[in-house]
């Protein structure tokens, strides 16, 4: 059987390069057919994004960038709800996040089965 057999839905997660993020970053991959993600550590975001590839068989959606610059979340969100639709899990690393509602804009056209964050 498929690694994908019954995984439809979309994970994103705002900060998931380093820390507490990778670790949900790996909970949602067993989740998710897809998994969206926006970190400023370039390296570490492109290597979680392999390795997440590799070992759970899934698209997976980096985008290189700051979740407290307005114009980087504008460019995430955008991207993300063009190439997926909807979002299923949320997770948000950031403290008073200015722009955490242009996320919640993609996650509005989902079902949103998850939100943790801080």
């Amino acid at each position: 059987m498929s690694k994908w057999f019954g995984r439809k839905k979309n994970g994103m997660l705002l900060g998931a390069a380093k820390g507490i993020g990778v670790a949900y970053a790996r909970d949602y991959a067993k989740l998710c057919h897809t998994l969206s993600f926006i970190d400023i550590d370039k390296e570490a975001g492109m290597r979680l994004k392999e390795d997440l590839e590799r070992e759970y068989c899934i698209h997976v959606f980096f985008f290189h960038g700051n979740v407290y610059d307005e114009e980087d979340m504008d460019i995430f969100c955008k991207a993300v709800k063009e190439q997926f639709g909807s979002v299923h899990f949320l997770f948000n690393g950031f403290r008073n996040c200015p722009y955490l509602f242009m996320a919640n804009d993609v996650l509005a056209s989902g079902a949103v089965m998850e939100c943790i964050g801080a």
